[in-house]
């Protein structure tokens, strides 16, 4: 296998590790599918609402609920919880009605799991090329006086192929305008990929689905 020798100055190589390693940190695992809003809502935004997070395990309810209340707030609508009213369990449409009536509540949202999937992918192998200081030479450091660099060594090297596999956790989102009879604004459902825990999963969710009802003006901009 033949081997090609480049010079090249380390803070070339820094910058592109650098660009590369902020282009990871800048991935996202969640995102929205199935949204829809309803067209014929055209009143004033949404600004004290009531959260509801339809999950048995308490903590996992409580997580889910402080974390998009936090984000709601963000944007100018007051959140109350639902935890807060009803703490043995997730609140029934009579109890719901009733917070409503009680606190005047201009918008409720629920939350409910959906089940999850397993999504499986097959990454192909390559064929790429490594670097390594002074192939071949015991005696050599890799630096060149002449250059004044360092020199580099490429060495081809095969990767295989393997099939990844992930968890995909989905929960659905209802909005709901208590204006008149009430009427559901705006639905969707959020995925989030190998979530590590409820934390997550409650994070990903309110960073996705707060700010496209801002720019729906389903609740206030910023």
């Amino acid at each position: 296998m033949k081997h090609r020798t480049f010079f090249v100055r380390m803070t070339g190589i820094i910058g592109i590790l650098t660009i590369t390693a902020v282009g990871f940190i800048g991935c996202s695992s969640a995102k929205l599918v199935n949204v829809w809003k309803n067209p014929e809502f055209t009143r004033t935004p949404l600004t004290n609402v009531l959260v509801v997070a339809m999950k048995k395990n308490p903590a996992n309810r409580r997580i889910w609920e402080d974390t998009f209340a936090g984000e709601l707030e963000k944007y100018g609508t007051a959140a109350t919880l639902s935890y807060k009213l009803y703490p043995d369990a997730p609140p029934d449409t009579p109890q719901v009605m009733a917070a409503v009536e009680e606190n005047n509540f201009d918008g409720v949202i629920v939350t409910m799991n959906l089940p999850n999937t397993i999504k499986t992918s097959y990454e192909p192998g390559y064929v790429g090329a490594i670097p390594g200081f002074g192939f071949g030479d015991d005696d050599w450091d890799g630096w060149d006086d002449w250059y004044g660099a360092y020199g580099f060594y490429y060495g081809e090297f095969y990767s295989p192929g393997y099939v990844e596999t992930e968890t995909v956790v989905r929960d659905r989102t209802d909005v709901w305008s208590t204006k008149g009879k009430g009427a559901l604004i705006w639905s969707g459902t959020s995925e989030v990929f190998n979530p590590s825990s409820s934390q997550e999963v409650g994070d990903e969710i309110a960073d996705k689905i707060v700010p496209d009802l801002s720019n729906q003006d389903i609740i206030p901009r910023k």
